[in-house]
């Protein structure tokens, strides 16, 4: 059989060739030395494609801009199952890119970023891996992954575990015919539980009440309590280096969590880089 070139599967993936339900290079000799160029054709073959349910692109010098270009045409194709993309140069900003598409595609079951180069020496940073994880968390929230081939060792791992664990569970319930409200997050909806019996009654006369409607449950109204001044609330602040930081309610969110996460040791040292970043120009 002869070895698939990427022109050649990307104009049938165009086509939308009904045979063509795998692409695959590996260590391809002909992908390798134009992978970009190679890379984008492969995605604008792919985007619109209804019959290839897996991609392989294993040791064939495929760098970030490749990679983002496939994972953007993934966010419109509803069939591709399986990415692959082990061994190649993908840092965090390959990864980043898969996340953002899973934001919106629920088809992908299996990604792999086993073996990449330009992963920091297998490190892929705390925010392209909080990306992941807001994808699958939602909103919406992601429910077709259920496999990742790579190597994680980062304190975030945990989260990404419990997802995957999570999303195996509603597919095995699913195939069974069980109900899975309880745990996809796309069927929860937000709002408080809706009163019943007396306190339905009450709440249903205080309604009326308010809107000046006669109604056997309407309350006698309380006093006016004597109008006093109310202090203005102080914005929340950071004191560094004898400087004080005014922060945003996001920003202080953070800084609670950056406090309970990091050693108290490392914790002014550390605390520096964040000043000099995120709450650059908030100075008072």
């Amino acid at each position: 059989m002869a070895k698939l070139m990427p022109k050649d599967a990307a104009a049938r993936l165009t086509a939308n060739d009904p045979t063509l339900t795998s692409v695959s290079f590996v260590n391809h000799s002909v992908f390798q030395m134009k992978s970009a160029e190679y890379a984008q054709l492969i995605a604008e073959g792919i985007r619109n494609n209804t019959h290839c349910k897996e991609l392989i692109i294993d040791k064939c010098n495929l760098m970030d801009p490749g990679a983002v270009s496939i994972a953007e045409a993934l966010k419109h194709n509803k069939t591709c199952e399986r990415l692959m993309l082990p061994n190649n140069k993908l840092g965090p900003l390959s990864l980043s890119a898969i996340a953002e598409c899973l934001k919106v595609n629920n088809t992908i079951t299996e990604f792999g970023l086993l073996g990449n180069s330009g992963s920091s020496g297998g490190k892929w940073g705390d925010a392209s891996l909080t990306l992941l994880i807001e994808a699958l968390e939602g909103p919406p929230g992601n429910t077709s992954l259920t496999k990742i081939v790579w190597r994680l060792d980062n304190r975030l791992s945990w989260k990404i575990t419990k997802m995957m664990s999570r999303n195996v569970e509603i597919k095995r319930r699913r195939a069974a015919g069980m109900d899975v409200s309880d745990m996809d997050p796309r069927m929860k909806k937000d709002g408080d539980v809706q009163p019943s019996g007396a306190a339905a009654e009450e709440q249903k006369g205080d309604y009326f009440a308010e809107q000046k409607s006669p109604c056997p449950h309407k309350k006698e109204e309380a006093p006016k309590e004597e109008e006093k001044e109310i202090e203005p609330v102080k914005p929340p602040t950071l004191d560094y280096n004898g400087n004080e930081y005014m922060l945003t309610p996001d920003q202080e969110a953070f800084m609670v969590k950056f406090k309970a996460s990091v050693p108290s040791g490392a914790y002014n040292d550390l605390l520096g880089g964040l000043v000099n970043s995120f709450l650059k120009g908030a100075k008072i």
